[in-house]
């Protein structure tokens, strides 16, 4: 039979609690440090970008196109701003839950009784 101590026990869960909360720490911060700006538009598809196009007195055809075409590239790179905050927010959840239950796997060998001395 394979014995463990309480000690080695409370070190193994409270130990991966701790590294999973590190690692869902990071996850809340390196997103910000990677893509700073994510949220914002761009200039190219800012909205004066866009008013511009619009009240372009040119061949209406062109204009039609240019804006079809406009909106598609803003809705394609807020979904991909979306994504990629969607995935850092499932690794936070993901790191936060297997935490707690490492961490309740701790408190749970705390509740162990006292092994009797003469084992």
């Amino acid at each position: 039979m394979i014995s463990v101590s309480l000690r080695s026990l409370l070190l193994y869960n409270f130990g991966f609690a701790l590294a999973f909360l590190i690692i869902g720490a990071l996850s809340v911060y390196s997103l910000e440090y990677i893509k700073p700006n994510r949220a914002g538009e761009s200039p190219n598809l800012a909205s004066k970008a866009r008013l511009a196009i619009e009240n372009e007195q040119a061949v209406e055809v062109v204009r039609g196109r240019a804006l079809f075409y406009f909106d598609i590239a803003r809705d394609m790179r807020r979904a991909r701003v979306e994504d990629e905050t969607s995935t850092y927010y499932d690794v936070r959840i993901l790191a936060f839950a297997v935490a707690g239950l490492f961490a309740l796997g701790g408190v749970l060998a705390l509740l162990l009784p006292e092994r009797p001395a003469g084992r």
